[in-house]
């Protein structure tokens, strides 16, 4: 007999939540086309918007902890890959924003927020899920963004042709890849540590 779909509580808290924050992007996104200010879309300040957004996180992690909650208080490791899963989907779901903001300003921002968004949203739903060897990826992916950021905010360069302001978004954005790129560095830290202290394989004895 065919076995159905089973949702676990963490899939389904999951969807519902990147959901919200798909829901609250695209109202600030209406609020852009509708004439709102790069501060104010549609009459509300975007960082309401922003705020509805953590909502969508934080019931996200409700399903995580519901199913895992007892490996998640006794399994440190455990927890900082749900923790680095769920920074990456918050600094996608700003970046969201930031493309909303640029749409009139700045084209190739634009195109930049428009790939990076989803890659680390999609990449936040995976991480918790995949192998510890790809963390240097993940934390050479933030660091890029952090640098792209310091010189975008530094100097002028192609194609962009402009000094870019720093905003209050921008920063919290920043705070939140440091925290992911601390706990990358966490994690990788504690596996080296943990190779080093496994017992080395004694010699035996010939025939």
């Amino acid at each position: 007999m065919r076995r159905g779909f089973y949702a676990s509580t963490e899939f389904s808290f999951l969807v519902a939540g990147l959901a919200i924050i798909v829901m609250a992007w695209a109202a600030n996104l209406l609020g852009v086309f509708s004439g709102g200010s790069s501060d104010s879309h549609g009459g509300m300040d975007i960082y309401f918007w922003f705020l509805f957004m953590l909502q969508g996180i934080a019931f996200a992690a409700v399903g995580a902890a519901y199913d895992h909650h007892r490996r998640l208080m006794s399994d440190a490791a455990f927890a900082k890959r749900y923790l680095v899963g769920y920074l990456f989907i918050l600094d996608g779901a700003i970046h969201l924003l930031a493309f909303n903001e640029h749409l009139i300003s700045s084209t190739y921002a634009v195109l930049f927020f428009e790939v990076v968004s989803p890659v680390q949203i999609i990449l936040g739903v995976l991480i918790p899920h995949l192998s510890s060897r790809f963390d240097v990826a993940w934390l050479l992916f933030t660091l890029f963004l952090i640098a792209a950021y310091v010189v975008t905010r530094t100097v002028a360069i192609w194609p962009i042709g402009e000094v870019e302001a720093v905003d209050p978004l921008g920063l919290i954005s920043k705070a939140v890849e440091t925290a992911t790129g601390a706990a990358l560095v966490s994690l990788m830290w504690a596996r080296r540590v943990g190779r080093a202290n496994l017992p080395s394989a004694s010699p035996t004895d010939g025939p």
